[in-house]
């Protein structure tokens, strides 16, 4: 038996080492990859730390109207947000299985669902417990692009934070995609 140490993920899915190839990083940009295909998806730019930190900049400035947006409002825009994925299901799935080398269906239902539910959930908050920190830093594995995004955007959106996404490597190719839901 082995211990919780010894224990190789790839032992329990045998797949997972295939589906998961680091991204190409050079001059400045990332070039994508399917792992099922080994296809290239698109280059996209990694940004520097000057860059991030203009980008949190642009956030607290952002922020100071957001908060002062009536939280009915927000709730509004939240329930655009889920009716803008509901419409682009489709879309959103093949994107992400391409991605992420699994299928549409997995990615239904360990993706866009569970973020579908965290957004009605969202939606029957009261104001009341919510407080604006400013600007909240949301840090996305690969492993599920939309989902590790919008589940801890939608509260603090809601509450009148701000929200800077730093997405994976090997997700970045979806991240302008989901960068557009917000947009």
């Amino acid at each position: 038996m082995h211990s919780v140490r010894e224990l190789d993920p790839t032992m329990l899915d045998p797949t997972l080492e295939e589906r998961k190839p680091p991204p190409i990083e050079s001059d400045g940009a990332i070039t994508c990859v399917n792992p099922q295909t080994q296809e290239v998806l698109g280059v996209v730019p990694s940004y520097s730390e000057r860059e991030v930190l203009s980008a949190v900049r642009d956030a607290k400035k952002a922020q100071k109207y957001w908060e002062k947006t009536m939280f009915s409002e927000r709730k509004k825009i939240l329930q655009t947000l889920l009716e803008h994925i509901l419409e682009h299901v489709d879309e959103l799935c093949e994107m992400l299985s391409l991605e992420t080398g699994r299928t549409g269906s997995e990615v239904l239902v360990e993706e866009i669902r569970p973020t579908c539910r965290k957004l009605r959930a969202a939606l029957s908050f009261s104001k009341r417990g919510l407080g604006s920190s400013g600007v909240v830093g949301v840090l996305a594995p690969r492993s599920r692009p939309l989902r590790s995004v919008l589940e801890p955007a939608v509260v603090e959106l809601l509450a009148g934070n701000a929200v800077v996404v730093k997405a994976s490597e090997g997700s970045s190719w979806s991240a302008k995609r989901i960068q557009r839901l917000f947009d």
